[in-house]
C-alpha cells in the first residue's frame, strides 16, 4: 500500500512533509516538553493548539472561539420535532418565524 502512494505527487514542499513526519514522531515516542516553566515528561497532547492561540492574531482567535461556541450552542438547541406543539408557536416567535404552521 505505501508504494502507491508514495507515488502521488505532493502540493507541499518536501521539508513540509519530512517536518510534520518528525513531529509526529516526536509526539508517539512521548518526549518532554517544557511548557511555562513545567516538564512535561510524556509530552502534551495539546502543546500545538496552544501555541496556534498564542501566535495567532486576536482576530482569529475570537472568531475560532465564537465558532466553537456557535457550533455548540446550534447542536444543543431544541428541534421543533421534539417540542410539544404549545411549546412550538413560541419557540418561532422568539426565532422571528411569522410563518403560520
Amino acid at each position: 500500500m505505501g508504494q502507491w502512494i508514495g507515488a502521488i505527487p505532493s502540493p507541499l514542499p518536501k521539508q513540509v512533509l519530512v517536518g510534520v513526519d518528525e513531529q509526529q514522531l516526536d509526539l508517539e515516542k512521548g518526549y518532554p516538553t517544557y511548557f511555562r516553566g513545567v516538564w512535561y515528561p510524556e509530552g502534551m497532547g495539546w502543546y500545538y493548539l496552544v501555541g496556534l492561540v498564542a501566535k495567532e492574531q486576536l482576530i482569529f482567535t475570537l472568531g475560532l472561539q465564537l465558532f466553537v461556541v456557535g457550533s455548540i450552542c446550534l447542536w444543543r438547541r431544541p428541534s421543533d420535532e421534539t417540542m410539544p406543539a404549545s411549546d412550538t408557536s413560541a419557540l418561532r416567535e422568539q426565532r422571528g418565524c411569522w410563518e403560520k404552521g
